[in-house]
């Protein structure tokens, strides 16, 4: 029986739905992102019920795995490293046992590879570990006709290979070289099935997607002509793309495929330090050129705290990277993994980190503390602002009109903001954001107030309905729109040529996901050439709240 739970789930209402299922063996897999938990919660059921067996596994037991049982007398065993042969062997153990405490078991213990277990006399054993698996064919596939079912709206996390080409310090793939892949014709087999059963989105685990050209063409062109509902995001390295492969990714249907691409620092010396290959000008010329094609979405990811980055180098990488305009930018914090060279090379860097899951950073002798919490400030700017989408259009004419030199200067003078007006401790809403962003505009740069205030009222609009209109909004009025909207919807060659996906609806129906709202400016114009503000009309658009997207249709009225 598989039971799967969310770290968002409290724990006495996990440890009690486990409980229900009378368990004779629980296997917890723990990761830094739920070892307290799951630690939490087998501690708790070996009080309940003293002769369960508890199996533990994953990166977070791999390493110091005797530490680790010494400490934590409710585990019984430790599963090192890739666990899918070693566990099946274990299990088999007890099958075939009669009893679980003589000689004879322990007997079979001992030739199983990749195990650390209680013995006799509570003695602890570790075996010898387990060469990793060459034919990953043999691997079972985990879905069945009945639990996809289950799944439909879920994402599916799905790995067509194991292992990283290269040799980054703080990645814990770099432990085992070399790269192995299941066969191309299994990998198609599982695709099809997820596609046929529509499952929403499949996240390729894979350390590196695109390892093997060859191979990654074959899988997008694939999926291409396979294509259903379902969405697929891969982690890819920039560097290993080519103009082959651009040329193709460019002519992939909109929003079939997610790229998270791991920049994590311009600066070479850094790169160099954490042996991590890259060129930085090939790598911007890629993710410029599929940004123009704008039909992938793009995430790209910065580590702080890396080794040889101090402060200013940090900003200089994230302008960089901010330059390349991706969906989303991820500023992420070095966590030192248990196994890692850099966790090794602490001390070479004077590296301080937390002790406790997940291991991250504090300082080194590059940047302080102060510096570390400078950044994190930033960090949650970054993602109320620019990663939620919901302030495109103001964004842009904020930094492109007073930051032109440094987005980080914005983004850590807004961050500066919220803190010194006690934001930073409590939960925004959406709307409040709005408000917030405009005050600071107001306050910090005071110029051109009008003009932003028409910009973020777009985003306002486009990407919220109903809400309370603020203070600063400007509402344009025109006679008529009601009734105008209603003949512009009524003609069928404007939701042919605008809204194709709203064909045969009523107006009624379309006015649901649709909005009119008139603006002073041009806001979808770059202002240099919409000659913004000087306009002696309005402009109204549509605005389409389903697909988020905005059409000016101001000719279609005068």
């Amino acid at each position: 029986m598989v039971r799967e739970f969310t770290i968002n789930e409290r724990l006495d209402m996990i440890t009690g739905s486990i409980y229900r299922t009378k368990p004779d063996i629980i296997a917890f897999s723990a990761y830094i992102w739920n070892k307290n938990e799951v630690f939490e919660i087998a501690d708790r059921l070996k009080q309940i019920k003293p002769d369960l067996i508890i199996i533990m596994g994953g990166p977070e037991v791999s390493f110091e795995s005797l530490k680790i049982m010494k400490n934590n007398n409710f585990i019984d065993f430790i599963i090192k490293g890739e666990g899918e042969k070693t566990l099946k062997e274990l299990l088999h153990s007890f099958y075939l046992s009669e009893t679980l405490n003589d000689k004879e078991f322990y007997n079979k213990l001992a030739k199983i590879k990749g195990i650390v277990y209680r013995a006799e006399e509570k003695k602890i054993c570790e075996n010898k570990e387990r060469p990793l698996i060459s034919n990953l064919d043999k691997l079972p596939f985990p879905y069945t006709d009945e639990n996809i079912k289950k799944l439909k709206n879920k994402i599916i996390y799905y790995e067509t290979s194991r292992g990283c080409p290269f040799n980054c310090s703080y990645c814990l793939s770099s432990i085992s070289r070399g790269v192995r892949y299941f066969s191309m014709e299994r990998v198609k087999k599982d695709l099809l099935f997820f596609i046929r059963n529509d499952i929403k989105l499949i996240k390729f685990v894979d350390r590196t997607f695109n390892s093997n050209r060859k191979r990654t063409m074959e899988i997008f062109k694939f999926l291409v002509e396979n294509r259903k509902e379902t969405r697929f995001h891969f982690e890819i390295t920039a560097n290993l793309l080519d103009d082959e492969m651009i040329k193709y990714l460019m002519t992939v249907p909109e929003g079939l495929f997610q790229f998270e691409i791991g920049i994590q620092s311009s600066n070479l010396e850094t790169l160099r330090l954490v042996n991590r290959r890259m060129d930085f000008k090939k790598v911007s010329k890629y993710i410029k050129s599929l940004r123009e094609a704008n039909n992938i979405h793009l995430h790209l990811d910065l580590i702080a705290g890396l080794p040889g980055e101090d402060y200013n180098s940090f900003e200089k990488s994230f302008n960089d990277v901010f330059e390349l305009t991706p969906h989303d930018l991820q500023l992420g914090f070095l966590k030192l993994l248990k196994g890692t060279a850099i966790r090794s090379d602490g001390p070479l860097h004077e590296y301080k980190y937390s002790k406790t899951t997940p291991y991250e950073v504090l300082q080194n002798k590059y940047m302080s503390y102060k510096e570390i919490l400078e950044l994190k400030g930033i960090e949650d700017i970054l993602k109320k602002y620019f990663n939620s989408n919901r302030f495109e259009k103001s964004l842009e004419y904020t930094i492109k009109n007073h930051y032109p030199e440094s987005a980080f200067a914005f983004f850590q003078e807004l961050s500066h903001h919220f803190i010194n007006n006690g934001l930073d401790r409590r939960a925004q809403s959406q709307s409040t954001l709005y408000n917030i962003l405009y005050d600071f505009y107001s306050k910090k740069i005071g110029e051109k107030e009008k003009i932003f205030a028409e910009y973020l009222k777009f985003d306002l609009f486009l990407n919220n309905r109903g809400v309370r209109l603020p203070d600063w909004f400007n509402m344009i009025k025109i006679p008529h729109l009601k009734e105008m909207r209603y003949n512009f919807l009524s003609n069928e060659e404007n939701i042919k040529k605008l809204l194709p996906g709203y064909i045969n609806m009523s107006v009624k129906e379309i006015l649901k996901r649709v909005s009119f709202e008139v603006f002073s400016i041009n806001v979808l114009m770059a202002e240099k050439d919409s000659k913004n503000g000087d306009s002696k009309r309005p402009f109204i658009y549509l605005l389409d709240h389903t697909q988020k997207k905005a059409f000016d249709i101001t000719d279609y009225f005068n």
